[in-house]
């Protein structure tokens, strides 16, 4: 098993006249084309920021300011995303709206975007993740209060429209139910790997030839793996095995499960606070 040490290679510290550092709630890594960029929301500052990662600190190429303030109940949060044959920033939790949707440069530009794919997608969405399904692109997307994903399908001039749209099990303002979701090819399907906050648990779900997610299986606290507050998932393909890897704040854990090809989940790897704790 091969390790990674991580050090500190620089410190930004914002103030009235960096506001894009204040309060960063979330942050995404791309490769563009001018080398790896970075790019972060401050939910505090208000603020979209993008910078290069080509020197030896982060150098800050652009910045723009949310149309408006942090929707309540709802992290704010940035991915990148492909849509109309452009690399947008999509910015989830802003008020009023699905999400900022941005167009970005090659290198790292902040820029305009007149369009409105989203428009169909509800006000309140906590994360929305885009990706093809065969030939068809698809939005996925979480509410706070649902441990379900709903989906909407692009039509053939760029919007996307609702297939599938349950309704929260709970009050939107009870908090994040699945808080946060990756996608993986793997056996011939898609998946869909969720993180739930409020059932404890890494979700599976298979998605279905009509671009529903199917739930396959989960790990949860009811399967022996102690799991508190689930708040981040990736997955990964390593030698042809498909992995789902969700950390989890409150038991500073990380647990890492495959993805069989029947939708199965297999607990590989947990580990809490430490390596010495592996189980």
């Amino acid at each position: 098993m091969g390790f990674v040490e991580i050090g500190r290679v620089a410190w930004l510290e914002g103030d009235a006249t960096q506001r894009h550092l204040l309060g960063i709630s979330d942050m995404w890594i791309e490769q563009g084309a001018a080398g790896p960029m970075l790019y972060t929301i401050s939910e505090a500052g208000q603020m979209l920021a993008s910078f290069s990662l080509t020197g030896s600190a982060p150098r800050l190429i652009d910045r723009a300011a949310m149309p408006a303030g942090p929707a309540l109940g709802v992290d704010t949060e940035v991915s990148l995303i492909e849509a109309g044959g452009k690399t947008l920033a999509c910015v989830t939790g802003v008020a009023g709206r699905p999400a900022w949707l941005t167009a970005t440069g090659d290198e790292g530009q902040i820029k305009g975007y007149g369009g409105d794919p989203f428009a169909a997608l509800p006000d309140d969405a906590a994360q929305i993740l885009v990706t093809d399904v065969g030939s068809q692109s698809y939005a996925y997307v979480l509410r706070p209060g649902s441990d379900s994903i709903s989906a909407y399908r692009m039509a053939a001039d760029g919007s996307y429209s609702a297939v599938y749209t349950p309704a929260p099990e709970r009050p939107t303002s009870s908090g994040p139910g699945l808080s946060d979701l990756a996608t993986l090819e793997l056996h011939g399907k898609t998946w869909l790997a969720g993180a739930s906050t409020d059932l404890d648990a890494l979700v599976l779900f298979r998605v279905a030839g009509n671009g529903v997610p199917v739930e396959t299986d989960r790990v949860w606290n009811l399967t022996g793996i102690g799991l508190d507050t689930p708040s981040a998932v990736v997955t990964a393909v390593v030698g042809g095995h498909g992995y789902a890897v969700m950390a989890s704040s409150n038991t500073s854990s990380i647990t890492v499960a495959e993805i069989l090809a029947d939708g199965t989940l297999k607990v590989t790897d947990h580990v809490l606070d430490s390596l010495n704790t592996r189980f």
